[in-house]
């Protein structure tokens, strides 16, 4: 399955601007996030890293990832993702 990731809020006007793709794979409740747009070159936390143990995540917000922004909306991604494949619900 193939989504994309649209918000109005990353620019002034409020309008609807992709920022990303997630491609699940429903046989290996796997997916990849893919940034798109104005993502491409912000440094943004990877929605990856919020499905690490507390201990990992913190390493790699204070090493690799220190500085990055949008956790709040890759921790968000991330969760809606697990959930959708969790639950094996894949809206159109």
């Amino acid at each position: 399955m193939n989504y994309r990731i649209v918000t109005p809020d990353f620019n002034d006007e409020g309008t609807l601007e992709e920022i990303g793709q997630i491609k699940i794979d429903r046989i290996l409740h796997t997916y990849e996030f893919t940034p798109t747009n104005i993502w491409i070159n912000y440094h943004f936390i990877p929605p990856w890293v919020f499905g690490r143990s507390i201990d990992e995540q913190q390493q790699l917000l204070d090493t690799k990832f220190k500085g990055y922004e949008a956790g709040g909306w890759t921790a968000s991604i991330h969760r809606r993702v697990i959930e959708m494949i969790e639950n094996n619900r894949f809206p159109q």
